[in-house]
């Protein structure tokens, strides 16, 4: 039985469950707050170049363990999901470019990898702001 079966036979027996908007997932407690979020939406780093179209944008460190563990997390979700972008490293910056060759366009699955290297780079970010406490091990 897949799962959006079993949820359709849930939500269809608790029709006294309140319905929500496809994209409110928030809890209801949280979702009717008119309080301002104590976070904000980014704005993306990433440009879309053309020819073919693909997702663009230039990381750059501090420091070269920063820029190495960087990339190894990059290169192992490669490894992992099957999917490889291009990765151009000039001193402490490195560019990474997405897109899926069979399409020449970009796709959800571009989009995922932008998304898993936002994440790595904010973790970097974060253990350069507190230098000499945490040793990176680049060595898998």
């Amino acid at each position: 039985m897949r799962l959006n079966s079993i949820m359709r036979e849930y939500l269809e027996r608790n029709p006294a469950r309140k319905q929500v908007r496809e994209y409110d997932f928030l809890p209801p407690v949280l979702s009717e707050s008119h309080d301002p979020l104590p976070i904000s939406p980014e704005n993306s780093e990433w440009a879309i170049d053309k020819d073919p179209e693909r997702l663009k944008r230039i990381f750059t460190f501090e420091t070269l363990e920063t820029r190495n563990w960087f990339i190894s997390e990059i290169l192992e979700q490669e490894k992992t999901t099957g999917h490889y972008g291009s990765i151009s490293i000039d001193g402490l910056e490195v560019t990474v470019e997405v897109h899926t060759h069979d399409v020449s366009r970009v796709t959800e699955l571009d989009q995922e990898y932008a998304e898993f290297c936002d994440d790595v780079f904010q973790d970097v970010s974060y253990l350069e702001a507190i230098p000499g406490k945490v040793k990176l091990n680049v060595n898998r």
